[in-house]
């Protein structure tokens, strides 16, 4: 609320916001007049109340105008913890219950310039302590930057025993991109790392980098998919019938958990 006390009730008021007439919004601003107190109160205040707010008083006798600068502070609606060090922690000293698995294995999986790779770098930025790129990001390209079957692993002097897997990005066509039969297959732990993607003829026996007999090291513990927030409804229908039949076969795996991320 907003009040300006004149010596006298007879004066013509008009309000400015930043030294312009201020356009009042019904349920918003409300102008009134009680005797030689003006006032002018604003419901419901954001951040675009925010400005400079004048009040120019005006009769008979003369003008005299008055200024007034209005913040707002507004509160959080949610509490965050920025302080990343009890994760870290949590993460460091996080042990396998599965003595048979020496790393948890992701896999992530996505449309092109989804940010798979980007994904990768921050995590193993954090982990490291350091700057790492070494995942080459598509961004905006309609071609995938990742085409060979990459591993990055977390793990360090025996803590964060966690592994990250970045494989070819969906495309729209059939025939582009990475196969759902290449994903299923290093779902099952049958990709070795190196492995070319050819989105034509997918991975099969024989092949030096088929794995015939995977352990439970070498299968994907957690499918992650990675979707462009701001691109999902335009996403076609080739896209979403790759997805389908990935996470069908993911689901039907005991190992594997599948996890969302909008990016």
């Amino acid at each position: 609320m907003l009040r300006c006390v004149a010596n006298t009730p007879d004066v013509t008021v008009a309000w400015m916001k930043d030294d312009r007439k201020l356009d009042c919004v019904d349920g918003k601003h409300s102008k009134r007049q009680i005797g030689a107190t003006c006032y002018l109160d604003i419901s419901n205040a954001t951040e675009g109340d925010e400005g400079k707010y004048s009040v120019h008083l005006e009769n008979s006798s003369g003008s005299d105008t008055r200024s007034c600068m209005v913040t707002v502070e507004l509160k959080e609606w949610r509490s965050v913890q920025w302080n990343q060090d009890p994760m870290i922690n949590k993460l460091r000293n996080f042990q396998i219950s599965n003595e048979g698995v020496r790393e948890l294995n992701f896999l992530l999986y996505g449309p092109v310039g989804a940010g798979k790779s980007s994904i990768i770098n921050t995590i193993k930025s954090i982990f490291e302590e350091r700057q790492y790129i070494e995942c080459l990001a598509a961004a905006e390209s309609t071609t995938s930057q990742t085409i060979y079957f990459q591993k990055f692993s977390m793990a360090k002097d025996g803590s964060f025993p966690f592994a990250f897997s970045d494989i070819m990005g969906l495309e729209k066509e059939l025939l582009k991109g990475v196969s759902s039969e290449d994903i299923i297959s290093a779902l099952k732990g049958h990709v070795k790392e190196g492995y070319t993607f050819n989105p034509v003829i997918p991975l099969t026996d024989p092949n030096e980098y088929y794995r015939t007999n995977p352990g439970p090291n070498d299968k994907i513990h957690c499918l992650i998919n990675v979707m462009p927030a701001d691109k999902l409804a335009m996403m076609a229908d080739d896209f979403i019938q790759k997805m389908k039949q990935v996470r069908v076969a993911a689901s039907r795996m005991s190992e594997s958990r599948c996890l969302d991320i909008n990016s």
